[in-house]
């Protein structure tokens, strides 16, 4: 459902939706996408505890098999701190899964992934957060490859892991000449 909304966005009619409310829509996308991937690695963390550690959850949860009933488990036992925090992302998770389209922002997607992340140490399963720094440059613009263009700049933005780049993203813009 996502995946063909952000495909057919540029489709919507300019006349009647400008360029901030395109990246509004894209940014509400993203941000839940997002959320969505950071529930189904909580989900997937747990899972990954129970087999490794053997966990039988009694019957007792009635819930055990899904992840509401995981995260009951896992506080009952104190291997997790923040129930109710682990809680609100499943909400989340469910509204922006379920509901034709129930946008997170990216406050809430930070709030979840720091929720999840300190969940994750808790279970043994990574030491810390990784501190990425965000990187973005444009170069001056120059002559062009492209006998179309005016002139061209290159643009990229990226993250850098420990001073060491991690992710870069590269692309140019060019200046066309009027026809």
């Amino acid at each position: 459902m996502y995946a063909k909304l952000v495909q057919n966005y540029n489709h919507l009619d300019p006349d009647q939706v400008d360029a901030g409310m395109r990246f509004e829509f894209l940014d509400g996308i993203l941000a839940s996408m997002l959320y969505l991937n950071i529930a189904c690695l909580l989900e997937d963390a747990m899972d990954e505890v129970i087999e490794s550690r053997q966990i039988e959850i009694p019957a007792t949860y009635s819930n055990r098999k899904k992840l509401s009933g995981k995260i009951e488990y896992f506080a009952d036992k104190s291997l997790i701190s923040d129930r109710d925090g682990l809680h609100a992302i499943r909400k989340m998770r469910n509204e922006v899964g379920h509901v034709a389209f129930t946008a997170r922002s990216w406050t809430e997607f930070d709030a979840g992934l720091e929720t999840v992340g300190n969940t994750l140490i808790e279970l043994g399963l990574i030491e810390k957060h990784k501190d990425y720094e965000f990187i973005a440059e444009r170069s001056a613009y120059g002559p062009s490859e492209y006998p179309e263009a005016l002139c061209e700049a290159t643009s990229f933005v990226g993250l850098n892991f420990e001073g060491r780049p991690a992710f870069r993203y590269e692309w140019r813009t060019k200046v066309m000449q009027d026809e």
